[in-house]
């Protein structure tokens, strides 16, 4: 039996999602949206793609995402998954059942917390990344690929922000552990906001946020720069920001530092 075949022997699939294990891949986004373009489909189920490292790994704006052997690298692919806009708010979904999931190996004092729009944060260091990618298959249906990368044994050294790993503080802690408690998570998650909406998805959202209530500056596109307090998230998941003469601007896209605190950048 080779790895990737005994690995998958160690997780637990919630109902409705099948589960690939893979050796070493490009990207585990790539390896499910070449499955989630296929025609005709081998599976109009939900599939986890899981692998053991990944050689072309990228985060948002396209940015490289180291992945060596030892952390988690999961992409989740949801058929089928109905109004593309909507579907958006799956990065939260995934955010706050990753949040959970890495707070079952934290310690009680430490704060695990999400960052908008996309990061995983213990104390104020990177955790976990997240990244949306969607589209349409030949038969007209959208799709949705939802990857996550999470450092479990090791983070990368040399970052412009804050980095950690679960072993930091949780020793013999293996990925596919993690990934457990991830898929539970997210199963229970993504049926409240099949059933229900956005809008308890947001209110866990904002109950754990970081920053929120507080003075930020949101990095824009061109070098431009919001400044102002963290008022809310709105429906579509834009940030609420409140500048100093009470106007407010929707932020969709961006970074999202602490007033005078640089080193915690998105990736």
């Amino acid at each position: 039996m080779n790895s990737s075949s005994m690995k998958a022997s160690y997780v637990q699939m919630p109902a409705g999602f099948d589960l690939r294990a893979l050796p070493v891949v490009g990207s585990t986004n790539d390896v499910a949206r070449e499955e989630a373009m296929k025609y005709p489909p081998v599976s109009m189920g939900n599939i986890v793609f899981w692998a053991e490292a990944q050689s072309g790994g990228r985060g948002r704006s396209g940015r490289s995402w180291a992945s060596p052997a030892g952390n988690l690298y999961a992409s989740i692919l949801i058929q089928d998954v109905g109004e593309l806009a909507k579907a958006a708010q799956l990065s939260f979904v995934t955010a706050i059942s990753m949040r959970a999931a890495i707070a079952r190996f934290a310690e009680k004092k430490q704060r695990v917390e999400c960052k908008w729009p996309n990061d995983i944060l213990v104390d104020g260091a990177k955790i976990c990344g997240i990244l949306l990618e969607c589209g349409v298959n030949k038969t007209g249906q959208n799709w949705v690929v939802i990857g996550s990368g999470a450092n479990v044994s090791h983070h990368p050294s040399e970052t412009p922000y804050a980095a950690a790993h679960i072993n930091q503080f949780n020793k013999d802690i293996e990925p596919y552990m993690l990934l457990n408690a991830y898929l539970e998570e997210f199963a229970q998650f993504f049926q409240i906001w099949k059933l229900n909406g956005f809008k308890e998805i947001r209110e866990i959202w904002l109950q754990n946020c970081y920053g929120f209530g507080r003075n930020i500056v949101a990095r824009l596109a061109n070098n431009l720069e919001e400044h102002g307090r963290f008022l809310d998230m709105d429906e579509d998941g834009a940030l609420i920001l409140e500048r100093e003469d009470r106007s407010r601007a929707a932020i969709t896209a961006g970074d999202v530092f602490l007033k005078g605190n640089g080193d915690a950048a998105s990736n």
